[in-house]
This record gives C-alpha cells, structure tokens and sequence, in this order.
C-alpha cells in the first residue's frame, strides 16, 4: 500500500494542493495526515476541502485537539465557527492511528495524545536510545510516524540516522523505525509504501 503522508497542515493550502497532486501521480492509496491540520481559521474550510476530497483520515495535532474533542462531544458548540462538513471532519481526526504494521500520532507514540500539556511538549525529537526506548516499548508497531517537529527525523531503537530527508531510504525490514516528517507548512511530504519499505521524501521547491 502505498500513503501519502502530511504532517502540520496549518492550513497553508498552496503546498497541500501540490502534495495531493503529486499523490495522484505517484497512485498513493491513502491519505494520512500527522496533525496540526488547524492554523488560524482563515483557510481552514478549503483545508478541510481539499482534505475530505481526497479521502485523508489521521489524527489530531496541539492545534487542533480542543476543536477535534468538542466536535466528538458537543459539536453544537462550535456551529458558530465552523460549517458542519469542518465539524464533521474535526470529529474524525484521531488521537492515534494503525494501518498494517505502521502507527500515526501527532508527537512521540508515548506520550498521550488526550493530554493537552503533552501534545504542547517543546522538546527537540528523540535523540538517544533511552528516550528512543520510550516509544518503541509504548507500541508494538514497526514503523512509527510522528509529526510536530517540523523536520525530518529518522531513528531506530539503537539511535538516530544520518538521514536528512534529501533523499529516499528504504527501511531494514529487520529493523524498527520511528520517522518524524516535516511539515507542510514547510513544504515536505512523504511517501511510505508498506510492500517495499521505501520512504520518499518531498519537497515543494525540489520534488
């Protein structure tokens, strides 16, 4: 399967229309988003949009999580600020996702994803095997997809890899990953297909 990862949308449209047309070229089958879809509400509509047309399901950012619990909860709360297709798709977002041997979250798999203070952590991605050790017990899956940070991030169990998101890599079918992707916001995107491994990075300037 191949999916067309999106990480911290912040509602900056351009760059969304480009990953999806890319997705289209490449015969991406699904859609996932890392989070932080929000950005401000001045584009939030043609966000969600676009979104909703191409099928993306994912999960929640810190920018997202109060609008994404009430529209599960008490969407009549937010009538006054977003139409019922955005309250639709806020209550579809996530707090984790599972498909095949591969998790989504918005930040580092063991942290909670229902505690604000915990989706609002500052800290740089994991850079040692003790704090990689964290995630890696907290969820059985191989691959872990992470958003939040804004950069590329490649690590195992054993550390961090050189890896800088310039290029494509093709991940050690023997080995666990956790990869944080860039942002959208950002210009990046990511590819990931489930039967060969490989992790195509994108960006906006370059392809």
């Amino acid at each position: 399967m191949k999916l067309g990862i999106l990480s911290d949308i912040h509602e900056h449209v351009d760059h969304l229309r480009t990953a999806l047309s890319q997705f289209k070229r490449e015969g991406v089958d699904r859609v996932v988003i890392l989070g932080d879809v929000y950005g401000g509400g001045e584009q939030f509509r043609e966000t969600v949009e676009l979104l909703v047309g191409c099928g993306a399901s994912g999960v929640w950012g810190n920018h997202d999580f109060g609008y994404c619990r009430a529209a599960a909860q008490f969407p009549d709360r937010l009538r006054a600020r977003f139409s019922d297709g955005e309250i639709r798709f806020l209550g579809s977002l996530a707090p984790r996702l599972a498909i095949e041997d591969c998790l989504f979250t918005h930040v580092e798999p063991w942290r909670n994803p229902e505690d604000e203070s915990q989706l609002w952590h500052l800290e740089p991605p994991p850079d040692t095997a003790r704090k990689l050790a964290l995630s890696f017990k907290a969820m059985p899956q191989r691959r872990l997809f992470v958003g939040h940070f804004h950069r590329w991030h490649l690590a195992t169990p054993e550390g961090v890899s050189d890896w800088d998101g310039r290029a494509s890599v093709r991940l050690d079918s023997g080995e666990r990953h956790l990869i944080v992707v860039n942002a959208i916001h950002s210009g990046c995107f990511a590819m990931f297909d489930t039967e060969t491994a490989k992790l195509r990075p994108f960006s906006v300037m370059c392809g």
